[in-house]
């Protein structure tokens, strides 16, 4: 109901040009918070794929140590 009574003062009052420059600026408005939301978004997908690349290799480590470990007494072995 109120859009419909801004739209009628700004066409009593300017005309259909008034609703137009009323519209693109409304737009606009939207469109950098879409730009603001994105960036956001982002961010935030940005920071977990961060967070989940450490803990993987947080929780690779000791798989690693253990394998070089293993390694190390396959060489000896093999030396004998």
């Amino acid at each position: 109901m109120a859009v419909a009574l801004i739209a009628a003062a700004m066409l009593l009052a300017g005309g259909l040009e008034a609703l137009q420059g009323l519209i693109t600026i409304a737009a606009l408005l939207f469109a950098i918070l879409l730009c603001l939301v994105m960036w956001s978004l982002y961010r935030v997908l940005d920071e977990e794929s961060t967070h989940l690349r450490r803990e993987a290799r947080r929780q690779r480590q000791p798989v690693d140590a253990w394998i070089a470990r293993e390694m190390a007494e396959q060489a000896q072995r093999d030396k004998k």
